[in-house]
């Protein structure tokens, strides 16, 4: 793949990440009170993780990337699986860790950005079958991130960078999405960190 700084890059590189693993079901429950994740104390409720979750599980693109290695996007109860639901933790933790780099650098994300990353995003097909909560996720995503690796200066540095960020980060998890493996640099399925959704996008 390219190793340019474009917007196109980042949400395809990450798909290659993807690996065979079972299909075990993410659970939504009553219960959505609560921070279902905190990155340096900002936090993001279960009730939102849920719906972005439920609007992922959607995902076309994915789905299809997932089946191309071999692998389940969801179970046959139609829900998405643990492994899924880590990679997409990984994604919100991704893009914190990025927001919070560009900040202390000066160089927050605009609305340019948001627009330029939610225009490429569109044209590679990444929001067919969600509608909302998981597309509006991703375009931050992609947005943070490519304006990370232009103002780091390339996709190693910025993979340095996110790095180092994620060594320092206070990262808690609710059980129920899965864990933060600090030495792996990745977040472990609720069933435990014999797969894992790496944090860091690939170097290719």
């Amino acid at each position: 793949m390219s190793q340019r700084p474009s917007t196109s890059t980042i949400v395809v590189v990450v798909l290659a990440i993807v690996v065979v693993v079972a299909a075990v079901v993410v659970l939504w429950t009553a219960d959505t009170t609560g921070p279902g994740l905190q990155v340096n104390g900002q936090e993001t409720s279960r009730q939102t993780l849920d719906g972005e979750l439920q609007d992922f599980s959607g995902s076309t693109l994915f789905a299809n990337s997932y089946a191309q290695n071999g692998a389940r996007f969801k179970t046959t109860q139609g829900a998405i699986n643990s492994f899924a639901g880590a990679q997409w933790i990984s994604f919100r933790v991704q893009r914190a860790l990025a927001d919070r780099i560009l900040e202390r650098r000066g160089k927050p994300v605009t609305e340019r950005d948001v627009t330029n990353a939610r225009k490429a995003l569109r044209q590679q097909g990444v929001f067919q079958g969600m509608s909302g909560d998981a597309t509006d996720q991703l375009v931050g995503y992609q947005a943070a991130l490519t304006k990370l690796q232009s103002v780091a200066g390339g996709r190693s540095a910025l993979i340095s960078a996110l790095r180092k960020e994620a060594r320092n980060a206070r990262i808690r998890i609710d059980p129920r999405y899965g864990t933060w493996n600090r030495s792996r640099l990745g977040i472990c399925p609720p069933a435990g960190c014999r797969q894992i959704a790496p944090l860091l996008p690939s170097s290719q």
